[in-house]
C-alpha cells in the first residue's frame, strides 16, 4: 500500500475537489478501530470522515472504490486501466489523472470499464 499510495493520492484529491462542486453534499464522522502502530498515536481509535456528493464519495483510499461503485464501474477493470497508465509513466501517477475520474471518460470507455473483469492476455500454450 505504501508504494501505490502516491499514485492514488492525486485521484483522491481530484474526487474530493469534485465533491466540493456538488449540489448535494453530506458529511459524516465515525470511529474506526485500526490495529496499526503509528508514532505519537495513543490508542486504537481513529476517526473516519466521509464526504458524499451527488456522484462521488471521498473517504481516503475507499473513496475511489465507492465512487466507482456509484458509476457502476468494475474496480478491477479501472485499477488495471489506471495502473497500466502509471506503469507507462515510469511508476508515477499519470500526468493528467483527471482523465481517469469516472465522469470524464467517454460513455464507450465507461462501458468497457463496466465489464466483469479486464481482458487477460492469452496464455502461452506452447
Amino acid at each position: 500500500m505504501k508504494r501505490i499510495e502516491p499514485m492514488l493520492t492525486l485521484m483522491y484529491e481530484a474526487i474530493r475537489q469534485h465533491d466540493l462542486q456538488s449540489k448535494f453534499y453530506h458529511a459524516d464522522e465515525t470511529r474506526w478501530r485500526v490495529f496499526a502502530e503509528k508514532a505519537g498515536k495513543v490508542g486504537r481509535n481513529w476517526w473516519l470522515w466521509l464526504f458524499a456528493g451527488e456522484d462521488s464519495v471521498a473517504m481516503m483510499l475507499f473513496s475511489i472504490f465507492a465512487t466507482l461503485a456509484r458509476w457502476k464501474i468494475n474496480p478491477l477493470s479501472w485499477l488495471n486501466w489506471y495502473f497500466e497508465a502509471c506503469a507507462a509513466n515510469r511508476g508515477k501517477a499519470p500526468a493528467e489523472p483527471e482523465a481517469f475520474l469516472p465522469w470524464n471518460p467517454s460513455e464507450a470507455r465507461r462501458a468497457e470499464l463496466r465489464i466483469s473483469s479486464p481482458r487477460s492476455p492469452n496464455p502461452n500454450t506452447s
